[in-house]
């Protein structure tokens, strides 16, 4: 029987079937410094998702640079910024938390969700590994790293005791494990012997480079290099 509820609501109230929607792409366009840092959780969640996402630097974006005035184009003077069919979107929190929603990589029971955000909200306490692989060289690099290596290990066992396997909340992957796995591949450029603090580091790296998607990410994405001295990224 043909429902009659909504057929002559005006088109732009009536709610249409999803089997009746046309299937068309999202364009996703990511503002970002060529470095490996904060976009990366963000871009494994949009290849887990089979979404291209195109990668353009404040300059090719904005056709100034950051300190020529792209800076002030941007929502809150930061990058990332995520352009959704040309609608911004900034903060890197808020943009993973998106992807995740469009990859299903979120809980979706409400209490699992907040256990999956409180994983990636205690690994962000491992920035510092950004700038550290990105940026400091020298002395800076050196007195940085020192800090670092202080820090690192409580932050790494309070993680490990959370951890249920192979993915934090057990057999499915969430934007959680994208996230710590981003820092953990960070921690293995900047001194290895710090995984022994979370001694089933292996265990979700593996299982998160195995996920569809994600492993061709990682496997075609540009390498850091020159850490500490003038890093950099090189093509692979």
């Amino acid at each position: 029987a043909t429902d009659l509820s909504t057929a002559y609501l005006p088109l732009e109230t009536r709610v249409v079937p999803r089997d009746e929607q046309e299937d068309v792409a999202m364009k996703l366009q990511m503002i970002y410094f060529p470095v490996r840092a904060r976009q990366e959780p963000i871009l494994m969640a949009f290849a887990y998702a089979k979404m291209p996402c195109d990668v353009l630097s404040p300059t090719e974006f904005y056709g100034k640079g950051w300190g020529d005035g792209a800076k002030q184009e941007t929502p809150y003077g930061g990058l990332p910024v995520l352009l959704v069919d040309g609608k911004p979107l900034a903060q890197s929190g808020s943009i993973l938390r998106y992807a995740a929603s469009l990859a299903k990589l979120v809980p979706a029971d409400p209490f699992e969700a907040a256990l999956c955000d409180s994983v990636a909200e205690a690994a962000s306490d491992l920035v510092l590994a950004m700038p550290l692989v990105n940026m400091f060289r020298g002395d800076t690099f050196t007195e940085k790293k020192a800090a670092f290596c202080a820090t690192c290990p409580t932050v790494l066992k309070n993680l490990a005791k959370q951890y249920k396997g192979p993915f934090f909340l057990g057999d499915n992957p969430y934007y959680c494990d994208l996230a710590v796995y981003h820092y953990l591949s960070l921690i293995k450029l900047i001194e290895p012997s710090l995984l022994a603090d979370f001694p089933k580091a292996d265990v979700l790296m593996a299982a998160v480079e195995a996920l569809p998607g994600v492993s061709d990410y990682l496997a075609n994405r540009p390498e850091p290099v020159d850490i500490g001295v003038a890093p950099k990224l090189v093509p692979k």
